[in-house]
């Protein structure tokens, strides 16, 4: 009997100590599972700490990149808008010396090729080109042009020599410039009275004109302008008819008075004003003949 007691004492110890290890195993267990749970949050924690870190990293990178960006576009957009400036400079010069220059654009030890600019109300028209070769006797023959050929006849010496720099530019551009300014003003007087005005003739170097001009029903005016000195954009004569019907009946003489008027504004004004103050003046002429003529029994 007692020796079953003792059997049964050490059974139900042996069950209490199984049951406490049990529980320390599960408690140990429980503790380790809390414990791996936590290095996954801390893990977690640490991941999203270094993301930040570099999405913080890239912000900052690429601020500096855009701040850089930015300061090498306005850099260059400064660069840029100085070029500009200066090109914007450089052409302005160019075209005041096209419309006022002459220069020398190739030259050696006996060779010279002058270039001149014309220019007309501001505008660049075109260049010319004298090439010029110097003598043993210290003077300049023309060797090739591309001037006007009564430009020569005018403003040059005969057998084609000139002594020095300043003979040969002065006269050609003072006449180049005049023969532009004929022309030129003869165009804007057709632009201007496009259907009253009509050109019959007109002479290369623009120093002889004929032509019509409307001043009525079935009334013209016969107008020819000679220029003896092409170094003027003046008419050094002028002549004016009257004719109808439509210039091809009758001619009339001007009276001299009018005549005079007539002359005045031709040979004192730019072809466009002389032909306006000439279309007046005759007007005013035909106005007074048709009233005295209405009147007369």
């Amino acid at each position: 009997m007692l020796g079953s007691l003792s059997a049964l004492s050490a059974l139900e110890a042996e069950a209490t100590h199984q049951q406490k290890r049990e529980a320390q195993v599960k408690a140990h267990r429980n503790d380790h599972q809390f414990q791996l749970q936590k290095i996954e949050q801390l893990k977690q924690r640490r991941n999203e700490l270094l993301q930040m870190l570099h999405d913080k990293a890239d912000s900052e990178t690429s601020s500096r990149n855009d701040k850089r960006n930015s300061e090498e576009s306005a850099s260059e957009s400064d660069e840029l808008t100085s070029a500009l400036a200066y090109v914007t400079e450089l052409k302005e010069k160019l075209q005041v010396y096209k419309m006022t220059g002459v220069c020398v654009v190739k030259t050696d030890a006996t060779n010279k090729v002058l270039c001149f600019s014309t220019s007309h109300g501001h505008v660049y028209l075109e260049s010319y080109h004298l090439h010029l070769h110097r003598l043993a006797s210290g003077s300049f023959k023309i060797i090739h042009h591309d001037l006007p050929p009564f430009i020569l006849h005018c403003a040059l010496p005969p057998n084609l020599e000139v002594k020095d720099m300043l003979t040969a530019v002065r006269p050609v551009q003072e006449a180049l410039a005049m023969f532009v300014l004929r022309r030129e003003q003869l165009k804007e007087a057709e632009g201007k009275f496009p259907d009253t005005l009509h050109v019959m003739e007109s002479s290369a170097a623009v120093d002889y004109l004929h032509c019509l001009l409307d001043i009525g029903e079935d009334v013209q005016v016969e107008i020819t302008l000679k220029y003896s000195d092409l170094n003027h954009y003046l008419p050094s004569t002028v002549k004016a008819v009257l004719l109808k019907p439509g210039g091809r009946g009758e001619r009339e003489s001007i009276p001299q008075d009018m005549a005079d008027s007539v002359q005045s504004a031709l040979c004192s004004h730019s072809l466009c004003v002389a032909l306006s103050h000439t279309a007046q003046l005759l007007q005013g002429l035909l106005h007074t003949h048709t009233h005295s003529s209405s009147e007369t029994p």
